[in-house]
């Protein structure tokens, strides 16, 4: 597959956005992308919402003119200014000519990429915001294309959400107006009955009963709810660390949406090659008791897609992370690195964490997914629940100031990680102080009263397993055979809990 290569995501309505605790060098531009990415999803799903707004305001007032006086209100006038509010935002049949704001918010995500002298966003910004999945492909021929479709997808399914929680009969009104009857004679576009056996390119201007993009408007998205999968020692919500059996969680479910492109004049998916992946902030993965603490896993985002034909398939989908927890021995770890370094070390200063790498392989086939999830990631000592005596709630000591938030690939293929270095036990200064090497001590003393034990630390190799059955079953939510794995290292989570790798695996039904 062709593809142009570029080389030189918290706001509360459109997206979340972390910083995934990367050293400040790899964010010297970052900020204006995520700026830029910001500003015009907001944009975007602000015009949405207003024009959902104005087609369920149009809708009301035609019900309440009816329940006044009876034969004086005509839903389907509604049913025309629903579709003149809409074509505004999608113009399925594309009649101004590339005006619409989804081909606004389209152009503007690509002019980030592509501006001169300097554009606002490189591929890397994208990956380190969690909108590049499978290492550095993904569908469509840019690098930007998923991002701009997952987005503007997304963004129009939390507006809807949000007019639905103003008006829950919000659907079941707009059926009504879209089968209402024409208001005699009929014969203008904006009194002629709705009818949605026409091609999506029909002209509503002058077509009767040509209303495509209020035909279309529903939510796309199926909700699943993915179990956290506990039938084997291997899978679950998993911790292991070095010199200690692994800990496990108990069984749980974490939400995911499975979000259809089909016929909604996408520039890819449209046909249905391929459904959107996507999650949103939730504490439904269970905490894991580990060496006498609490590790609590917060699902914050997914964002990625599921295959059925090209371009979804024969893009990467087996992944292979290492980390070295010590770069000043030479970085062990194959792979290209996600980001510049690991960072400094705040339990050992003087120590530079070398950069998580990856390594993909193999190819997506109809009915695989993948996707980067963001998990955050906190610790919970004994005394520090609050007041409800509970670990993993709102109230814990911990809280936001000690949280890490880490950026993990889901699959359905392999998945497996590494930390090379990895602390078994740390070494004392041959004057004072712990660590795990020469720099973390005074000047002039070593490492070595007594040295540090340091191994590789590896999780499971876990196996996902992609949808059974036709692809069409993404659309209707049937989601038999489903498994999706994901594993990650994680270096020094304080010198409480230490280095750990953290394995996830969901089985969705």
């Amino acid at each position: 597959m062709s593809r142009s290569r570029l080389r030189p995501k918290c706001f509360c309505l459109a997206l979340c956005i972390v910083f995934l605790g990367l050293p400040v060098a790899a964010h010297a531009a970052i900020d204006k992308c995520q700026l830029e990415i910001e500003k015009r999803t907001a944009l975007f799903q602000s015009k949405v919402a207003s024009a959902l707004k104005k087609c369920a305001d149009a809708i009301r007032r035609e019900q309440v003119k009816n329940l006044t006086k009876p034969g004086t209100g005509f839903l389907v006038l509604a049913a025309h200014r629903c579709q003149k509010d809409l074509n505004r935002i999608f113009d399925l049949p594309q009649v101004l000519g590339g005006k619409s704001e989804r081909d606004k918010f389209f152009v503007a995500l690509q002019n980030a990429f592509t501006g001169t002298p300097t554009p606002k966003c490189t591929a890397s910004d994208l990956r380190q915001l969690g909108f590049l999945p499978g290492g550095s492909l993904a569908p469509g021929v840019h690098d930007w294309d998923f991002a701009k479709v997952w987005l503007v997808a997304t963004a129009f399914e939390r507006a809807l959400r949000g007019q639905l929680a103003m008006q829950g009969d919000f659907l079941t009104a707009l059926g009504e107006a879209l089968s209402a009857p024409s208001k005699p004679p009929g014969t203008s576009v904006s009194t002629a009955a709705t009818n949605c056996t026409l091609s999506p390119s029909c002209n509503p201007l002058t077509d009767l009963g040509c209303r495509p993009d209020l035909c279309r408007l529903s939510s796309h998205c199926h909700q699943a709810a993915c179990a956290i999968d506990t039938s084997a020692s291997d899978v679950g919500l998993r911790v292991d660390r070095p010199g200690s059996a692994p800990a496990a969680s108990v069984p749980a479910a974490a939400g995911l949406g499975f979000c259809t492109l089909q016929g909604l004049g996408y520039p890819f998916g449209n046909l249905g090659e391929g459904v959107l992946l996507a999650g949103e902030a939730s504490r439904s993965l269970p905490p894991v008791t580990v060496g006498g603490k609490t590790l609590c896993a917060e699902l914050v985002r997914v964002a990625g897609f599921c295959a059925c034909s090209s371009p979804f398939t024969n893009l990467p989908r087996d992944v292979s992370l290492c980390q070295d927890r010590l770069a000043s021995n030479g970085d062990a770890c194959p792979g290209s690195p996600v980001s510049g370094t690991g960072g400094g070390d705040t339990d050992f200063p003087g120590t530079t964490i070398a950069a998580l790498r990856e390594a993909w392989s193999d190819a997506t086939g109809a009915g695989d997914c993948v996707a980067l999830a963001i998990l955050r990631i906190t610790v919970v000592t004994s005394g520090g629940e609050g007041a409800d005596g509970q670990p993993c709630t709102g109230d814990d000591s911990a809280g936001l100031a000690s949280s890490q938030a880490l950026l993990v690939p889901l699959t359905t293929g392999t998945a497996s990680a590494s930390l090379q270095d990895a602390i078994s036990t740390p070494g004392g200064c041959s004057g004072s102080g712990s660590c795990i090497e020469d720099a973390n001590c005074p000047s002039g003393q070593t490492c070595s009263s007594p040295a540090p034990s340091l191994a590789t630390l590896a999780g499971p190799t876990l196996s996902g397993a992609p949808l059974s059955g036709s692809c069409a079953n993404f659309n209707s939510g049937q989601l038999g055979g489903l498994h999706l794995v994901a594993t990650t290292p994680l270096p020094g989570v304080g010198q409480d809990l230490g280095d750990v790798v953290i394995s996830l695996k969901l089985a969705c039904q």
